[in-house]
């Protein structure tokens, strides 16, 4: 368990979205979250940028009974960001996860004209308790600079793109002197062939008879920040969430993990993402 810079906790590892637009995508959504619940998995995250992922993951949550042990984070979509009633897009949120309050409320993106001002009604939600922390989604340097100047309320975390080939040293580094917690998204790089067949990975993989996936989320841990995955394979689940035991990666080892960064992206840069997009 880490503690983000007001106290709240987080865990280390956390289980991601995926967008669902069909009643089939709903129920096999529904049918892991239960699963991973069940199975001792107590941080989620969501966006309403994934159509009907909230309301799948919120009926869970609330079918299982353990709101209170429950990490629930989720995201303010580009569209929303545009809302001049914010408040109005939280109550929003709380209907479909079925829940009276957030853990995490988060701004999905820096979209340009509109971040501040959302993020501005972010702080007012946190001061009334409708959340226990606010933070930020994709946000670089300048980003968070721009935000520190408007607002009065710093964010507590900042959820970005990270993996052994996109170390994002400098963001990081940024975040962690100003007490923001990052948070790994796309950690495992989409399993791309480039990260999981590194020389570190696999010689590791191999030493303490793990996966290629397991080494990563250990190299996340121990580094001390969280750490998001999208499986919804069940061996891969219990690989991730209950096996990665036993073992610390030395040093050395995080060290060498580190130089395999290239600054190779799996997601969108958001310097050059499209944003008239949405």
């Amino acid at each position: 368990m880490l503690h983000l810079y007001n106290g709240v906790e987080i865990q280390k590892l956390g289980l991601g979205a995926k967008e669902i637009y069909s009643l089939d995508e709903y129920k096999k959504e529904y049918e892991f979250y239960c699963y991973a619940i069940e199975k001792g998995c107590y941080l989620f995250d969501t966006s309403a940028a994934y159509g009907r992922n909230d309301e799948a993951l919120g009926q869970a949550i609330f079918d299982s009974g353990k709101r209170n042990k429950i990490g629930l984070m989720t995201k303010i979509s580009n569209p929303q960001q545009k809302s001049d009633d914010i408040r109005r897009e939280c109550e929003a949120h709380l209907r479909y996860l079925k829940t009276d309050y957030v853990d995490y409320y988060l701004l999905h993106w820096p979209h340009p004209g509109t971040y501040i001002k959302a993020y501005q009604a972010l702080e007012k939600l946190y001061e009334e308790g409708l959340v226990r922390a606010i933070g930020v989604s994709n946000f670089n340097i300048h980003h968070l600079k721009e935000l520190a100047m408007c607002t009065n309320i710093k964010p507590m975390i900042n959820q970005f793109e990270i993996t052994p080939q996109l170390t994002q040293d400098a963001l990081v580094n940024y975040c962690k002197a100003f007490d923001i917690m990052p948070i790994a998204y796309s950690a495992l790089g989409e399993m791309s062939d480039n990260l999981h067949y590194a020389e570190p990975i696999r010689y590791l993989a191999k030493k303490y008879n793990k996966s290629t996936a397991q080494i990563i989320l250990k190299w996340n841990e121990q580094l001390e920040r969280p750490a998001l995955t999208t499986t919804r394979n069940k061996e891969h689940f219990m690989e991730s969430f209950i096996d990665n035991v036993g073992y610390e990666l030395e040093k050395r080892e995080i060290f060498w993990i580190n130089s395999i960064n290239d600054n190779i992206r799996v997601r969108f840069n958001p310097d050059t993402v499209d944003f008239s997009v949405n």
